[in-house]
């Protein structure tokens, strides 16, 4: 698995531009818990495109204009990729700026999908909507592990109760592919071994 991105850089990027940097549901640390799924994804699923899912994490809610409905945010967040691309802050593909796009354009909308990666990026999000108070649905996921596997249906609560990892960490991670001892997902990763 390759991955050159610093997300502590491009973090610190996107909350420049991000509409919600102070949100409790949507802000910086559900991005970070939903990176740390991305990745436990990535790591049962090699098809998937661990650059992919963690701009995905990084930048799917940041155009979030409130706490509730707003259906446009995916979209407002696939032009924001895109700003960020054209201005020379991601260093992606073009093929990887359109899945990225069309990940955070469709993942409030979008059903159970066969590809690898918008899976990656759908089931790390919608793991984690107990933070408002929400059990996650396997009829919405996509990915193998998650369906194949209820304890992935727990993850996003049990990080809820932790303290989510830094930035650092989290480049860290996806670098080495591995997520430190003792987190949620690396614990769902060690059994699957």
């Amino acid at each position: 698995m390759t991955f050159d991105l610093d997300l502590d850089r491009l973090a610190a990027t996107a909350l420049e531009g991000a509409s919600n940097r102070d949100s409790g549901y949507h802000g910086p640390e559900h991005w970070q818990r939903v990176a740390e799924i991305g990745l436990g994804l990535c790591l049962r699923d090699q098809a998937a495109d661990p650059t992919v899912v963690a701009l995905f994490a990084l930048l799917h809610d940041t155009q979030r204009l409130n706490e509730d409905e707003d259906p446009l945010h995916g979209p407002r967040a696939a032009s924001y990729a895109l700003e960020l691309f054209d201005a020379g802050k991601l260093a992606i593909s073009d093929q990887q700026l359109h899945a990225l796009m069309d990940a955070c354009q469709r993942h409030t909308t979008a059903g159970p999908t066969a590809d690898p990666t918008a899976g990656a990026c759908f089931d790390s999000d919608r793991l984690t909507l107990w933070r408002v108070g929400t059990r996650p649905q396997p009829r919405y996921l996509s990915t193998q592990a998650t369906l194949n596997d209820e304890r992935w249906l727990l993850v996003g609560l049990q990080l809820e109760m932790t303290r989510p990892m830094s930035w650092q960490q989290l480049t860290d991670a996806y670098r080495t592919g591995c997520l430190p001892e003792g987190r949620p997902v690396a614990n769902l990763i060690a059994v699957a071994a």
